[in-house]
């Protein structure tokens, strides 16, 4: 019976000590680690939970958690896992690193910032922190933090096109757009796509330099080939009517026009083109189309006056320059034209009561109209 009992009971610890084995924490971690390595990110997940149960206190099983639940979307599990990893071990630099990408993921960009900047204060030189610290400030609207973060990044990597696409952007929102140029001729070497040359030609627009934005429009709508971009196409045929090409101004806003005839400025530079053509018909079917769309459009009231006065209809011009006026009284240039065309429809009293008003808002031009006009 003895030497019965010592068998079976050495079977029992045999059995017991092979599951205690096969059941450890450092088996579920381990386990855990390789099926994280293989991309099996939901078995993963299941080991390292185990893990977490049989120790609480076991921050990398946390963390790895955290890492699983952030692979397989569940962005506010992987939250909770690294908030746990941080209670254990406050100085777990990776929490707090991975704990905003979940953040970033979830929009959430101000704790997302928060603990990229703690990483920082670890390692200042963070390069990943130092990235998505700076497009939390972007998202965030704290366009000079961005740039100083991605301005740091892009010193110590310059080959990610990302970054210095966030740093344009983040220049170009400050108005700074002489600052915006650099970035995106560096996001074009990077990657020539139809975003860079369309951003960089935005910068060169609004720094006046309509040649070089024009080249990059062309450059968009190249990239683009079969599909034209409408947005590209109506700056590319701007920058044709500031660099005097009407023709091709006119030809543009035609086909922008085609492509959305609601583009409310796409009319309003077709009746400039016109206008500066000395096709005052067309200039006001521009302007009148325009006006359809925004009837508060002031300025293209003035400018439809200004068609209607080349082509002799005064009267119709004189109610356009009342819309003018009747919206800003001081607009000295269209009491000065209302009353050029009053005087051409026997209105001597009205015109010259034009004149004086513009006259008296500092408008010399009025001064020889009245001396030679009016009593």
């Amino acid at each position: 019976m003895k030497r019965f009992f010592f068998v079976v009971l050495a079977f029992w610890l045999t059995v017991t000590s092979g599951f205690s084995q096969e059941n450890s924490e450092d088996t579920y971690y381990s386990n855990g680690k390789q099926k994280y390595e293989d991309k099996r990110y939901e078995e993963s997940l299941q080991d390292f939970i185990e893990c977490t149960r049989i120790n609480p206190k076991n921050a990398n099983a946390h963390f790895y958690v955290g890492l699983a639940s952030y692979q397989i979307k569940k962005n506010k599990e992987a939250i909770a896992a690294y908030d746990k990893t941080l209670e254990i071990n406050p100085l777990y630099a990776n929490a707090y690193y991975n704990r905003g990408l979940a953040y970033y993921e979830l929009i959430n960009d101000e704790k997302a910032l928060d603990d990229f900047l703690k990483v920082l204060e670890f390692t200042p030189d963070d390069d990943e922190a130092l990235y998505y610290a700076g497009l939390c400030y972007f998202n965030l609207k704290n366009y000079k933090s961005a740039i100083e973060k991605l301005s740091k990044y892009t010193e110590s990597d310059a080959s990610k096109y990302n970054a210095f696409s966030y740093l344009g952007l983040a220049y170009y929102s400050l108005g700074n757009y002489d600052g915006a140029v650099g970035p995106f001729t560096k996001v074009i070497a990077l990657k020539s796509d139809a975003s860079a040359y369309y951003n960089r030609g935005l910068s060169h627009y609004f720094r006046k330099d309509y040649n070089a934005a024009y080249r990059d429009f062309v450059k968009v709508n190249e990239i683009a080939a079969s599909e034209s971009d409408a947005d590209a196409l109506y700056y590319q045929s701007v920058c044709a009517y500031f660099m005097k090409n009407q023709d091709e101004c006119i030809s543009g806003m035609k086909k922008v026009i085609a492509l959305n005839k609601n583009v409310e400025n796409a009319w309003f530079y077709l009746g400039m083109a016109k206008y500066e053509k000395g096709e005052y018909n067309g200039a006001v079917e521009a302007y009148t189309s325009l006006l359809t769309l925004e009837k508060n459009y002031t300025t293209g009231y003035y400018n439809r006056g200004l068609a209607y006065y080349q082509l002799g209809k005064y009267a119709e011009a004189v109610t356009d320059f009342d819309m003018v006026i009747a919206g800003n009284p001081d607009d000295v240039e269209a009491l000065y034209y209302r009353g050029r065309s009053k005087y051409n429809i026997n209105d001597q009293a009205g015109a010259c009561a034009d004149w004086k008003a513009a006259q008296s808002k500092g408008y010399s031009k009025a001064e020889s109209l009245i001396s030679g006009y009016c009593k």
